[in-house]
């Protein structure tokens, strides 16, 4: 090992320093505190109460039917959202995957409702999902009545509400992973390629 080198290897720990010491303090901390406090029986306004409960917290949660309930929603939405999105996303990336200058738009296109903020969306298809309220009525609702179809309550009805969510996140996340598989594939060599 040349001098260089030995120098480097001794101050390399120091720049590593600050980034390691705000993971320590933003992300270990809160889950090392968290895994304490669920331990423990605690009422957080009076904190001198605190109790061990070990398990205990986790075997009353797993015999709650809104907890199971909500677990069997997050899972049924997460099987509704990626698979269908890795796949858009995959034919997206392979569909705009071209030299030319002008398919650039075309991945801003996509890419548009990544950087868009939540709220915004969130209005934004509340107003597309808008059930018929006298002579106003959302896009999708307009659509299905255009088709012959009864207008939904898509948020309303518990039935509609989660795919119609599921939805919206595809489309939400659609733009951010096909960029990621597009940046993949632009990587592999034209030799492989031919």
């Amino acid at each position: 090992m040349s001098p260089w080198q030995r120098d480097y290897a001794r101050r390399a720990p120091w720049f590593l320093l600050p980034a390691c010491a705000l993971l320590a303090l933003f992300v270990v901390w809160p889950i090392l505190r968290a895994l304490w406090w669920s331990l423990h029986a605690a009422d957080l306004l009076a904190p001198e109460r605190t109790r061990w409960a070990a398990l205990g917290q986790y075997s009353d949660l797993l015999l709650d039917a809104r907890f199971r309930r909500a677990f069997a929603n997050t899972a049924l939405f997460a099987l509704m959202v990626v698979p269908v999105q890795t796949a858009s996303a995959l034919f997206l990336a392979l569909w705009v995957n071209r030299p030319e200058p002008a398919w650039r738009w075309l991945r801003s296109v996509f890419f548009l409702p990544t950087v868009v903020a939540l709220p915004a969306l969130a209005v934004l298809w509340t107003m597309l999902y808008q059930p018929a309220q006298g002579s106003q009525m959302g896009l999708v609702n307009s659509v299905l009545q255009l088709c012959g179809l009864t207008p939904q309550a898509w948020l309303r009805d518990p039935v509609l509400a989660l795919p119609a969510l599921a939805v919206m996140s595809v489309w939400q996340g659609l733009g951010l992973q096909m960029m990621i598989f597009l940046a993949g594939l632009q990587s592999v060599p034209v030799e492989t390629l031919e």
